[in-house]
């Protein structure tokens, strides 16, 4: 096919199935949409296109007629401050029940812990230690029926699902051998556990320079017994300066990477170097694929000395140090990546932030919703972390100068115009930063 010169492109290829891992994935079709947008379109993207496999795909909208807007008052606001919220320390994951209940993971403080409605602390779950309700290490937390939510244990290859009053229902030790090393869990879906599997590499192995080994998705039953290998595919940029040092190996700036989440009984992903997002459904094997037409901004002479600069100021520990000192041999990428988050909403939406270098100012968030047909825009202070997402709600963390960390549930709707949602979320920014106290913990 010859290019087609088209300001917007949404593309699905249609080939022969084709097999992934153990998987066996079957492209949709191809449209390619040729349509006229006003030069003064405020987003990136300006159209998408929602794709079945065997069924031809459909131009549905515009991003830029559809921009939500967060509201500025919190539903539930939990300071770390709080004698009820002590716990509050290097938050990793966190759930929105129905009834207003929130759910947070402390990695810190190795417990899951529940507050009311109200932003009251009703009780925690865990603590450090190898017992059947301890954790060695503390990551994420997903949902897993409206009854039961799930939080792993990396270092320990584990497991354990609560009940959504954080009582302890059951453990799983995830199966390890000369194959799998160490599984990282990525979410849930149909009953399966999901996790990429780490890999140790040897000095040398990896060859110098800069490198990309690949991410392996990997299935697990409930009882952690291994399934399957679901997919393989390039993971996250290295350097390695030298083959002794392997294991100093430093993830380039910038760099070429994957995003990926769990939703809708489908492993999702998004490669932040061609901008597609791809739909592997765990059941069927076949994939769909949204080809998002973001651009890949240039990386400048002082997009790198500033990052540089930076990197030496924070660095306290002597890794850090050496990892700083580090920065000098590393070839930086001349653009940067398309995104650099990514999360799925409890509707099945799609949540992607365009890339940013620092997180001052105003984030974009673009929010694809396969169900509904459409792809609208949010504007968050880039400095919150989007933790959860319904089709009315986002649980975000916040974090000041000293890193004490905050907790808000928003309320969001559909019906703002684009300038009062970007006035919105600046004037959020404004209050975050306007909020910070210094504070001893």
């Amino acid at each position: 096919m010859s290019p087609v010169p088209i300001l917007v492109r949404a593309l699905l290829i249609s080939l022969s199935a084709v097999t992934i891992g153990n998987a066996v994935c079957i492209p949709a079709r191809v449209l390619v949409e040729d349509t006229a947008v006003a030069a003064t379109a405020p987003w990136t993207i300006a159209h998408f296109l929602r794709a079945n496999a065997g069924e031809s795909g459909t131009l549905l909208s515009q991003a830029d007629q559809c921009a939500r807007q967060l509201d500025s008052a919190p539903l539930l606001s939990i300071d770390g401050s709080d004698a009820d919220a002590q716990q509050l320390y290097h938050v990793s994951g966190g759930l929105i029940f129905p009834d207003g209940r929130v759910a947070l993971t402390s990695s810190g403080t190795h417990s899951v812990m529940l507050f009311g409605a109200d932003g009251r602390h009703v009780r925690s779950f865990g603590r450090k230690g190898e017992g059947p309700q301890e954790f060695r290490t503390l990551a994420g937390l997903w949902r897993v029926s409206d009854s039961l939510i799930l939080v792993a244990d990396p270092s320990k290859s584990r497991v354990s699902f609560l009940t959504n009053d954080l009582r302890f229902a059951e453990r799983a030790q995830l199966a390890t051998g000369s194959h799998v090393r160490w599984p990282a869990v990525v979410g849930v879906a149909g009953g399966s556990v999901l996790a990429i599997n780490g890999q140790a590499f040897e000095a040398g192995q990896l060859g110098v320079g800069v490198v990309r080994p690949p991410f392996e998705f990997i299935r697990f039953e409930r009882n952690g017994t291994l399934v399957d290998t679901v997919l393989t595919m390039p993971g996250r940029e290295f350097f390695i300066p030298a083959p002794e040092r392997s294991a100093s190996t430093q993830a380039i700036p910038f760099g070429r990477s994957v995003l990926y989440a769990i939703g809708r009984n489908a492993l999702i992903t998004l490669d932040t170097d061609v901008a597609t997002l791809r739909f592997l459904d765990l059941t069927r094997g076949d994939t769909r694929e949204v080809v998002l037409p973001l651009t890949r901004s240039d990386v400048t002479r002082g997009d790198i000395e500033r990052y540089k600069a930076q990197r030496h100021t924070t660095a306290t520990s002597p890794s850090q140090k050496r990892l700083a000192r580090e920065l000098d041999n590393i070839p930086f990428p001349r653009r940067f990546p398309v995104a650099d988050r990514m999360l799925v909403g409890q509707d099945g939406s799609v949540w992607i932030r365009e890339f940013r270098v620092s997180d001052v100012g105003v984030a974009t968030w673009l929010i694809f919703s396969p169900d509904r047909g459409e792809i609208c825009t949010m504007h968050l202070p880039a400095a919150l972390e989007l933790l959860d997402a319904t089709r009315d709600r986002v649980l975000v963390l916040s974090a000041d100068s000293d890193g004490l960390e905050s907790i808000f549930l928003h309320r969001y709707d559909s019906g703002a115009g684009q300038g009062d949602a970007l006035e919105t979320a600046r004037r959020l920014s404004a209050i975050r930063i306007a909020d910070r106290r210094p504070r001893m913990r």
